[in-house]
């Protein structure tokens, strides 16, 4: 096994390279994904395979407690956004495939399911809280004190309950490189 060390919008292979091409939570955290994919088709030889994996963190179910949850992901999802992730790419694969000319593209979306009981809070209210429960989204003006409050009584009620349920989603897309 032979490991490379390159930018992804400048990979460092020839053209028609590779069978498959592979990315996985990394269109993200880039702020040209389009330039990726691009580069991804470039390396991907034709009728190769071309696969990428992202979340869309607007995909989030939470039962119950679903809407106090919900504004939580939803500030963090723009706080993110503020700081240079995407943390709704996976929504956006489809175009941008299409936008570079990839051809049989599809998405699948996997949903990854959780029911109680577990001892822990699920890492997608984890992340949006963050070490600080919270402040950050109140300092960037994205959620109230209040609504800070209220949302880390929610967490404790969800993990509390013996029927809470969460669920979140990731998105495959997968094309093929025109022939």
């Amino acid at each position: 096994m032979v490991f490379v060390n390159g930018e992804a919008s400048r990979l460092p292979f020839d053209d028609d390279s590779f069978d498959f091409v592979y990315t996985r939570l990394m269109l993200m955290h880039n702020q040209d994904p389009e330039s990726i994919i691009k580069e991804m088709n470039r390396v991907c030889r034709p009728g190769g395979s071309i696969v990428s994996v992202e979340i869309d963190d607007e995909t989030m179910v939470f039962y119950p407690y679903a809407k106090e949850l919900s504004v939580l992901i939803r500030a963090y999802i723009e706080y993110a956004e503020a700081k240079g992730t995407d943390r709704i790419m996976g929504r956006k694969l489809y175009g941008l495939y299409k936008s570079v000319g990839i051809e049989e593209t599809k998405v699948i979306i996997q949903t990854s399911d959780y029911e109680g009981p577990y001892d822990d809070i699920p890492f997608s209210l984890k992340l949006a809280m963050g070490s600080d429960e919270g402040r950050h989204l109140v300092e960037a003006q994205l959620i109230t004190e209040e609504q800070r409050i209220k949302s880390m009584h929610a967490i404790q009620q969800f993990c509390a309950d013996p029927d809470r349920f969460y669920s979140g989603s990731f998105m495959y897309c997968v094309g093929r490189k025109r022939a």
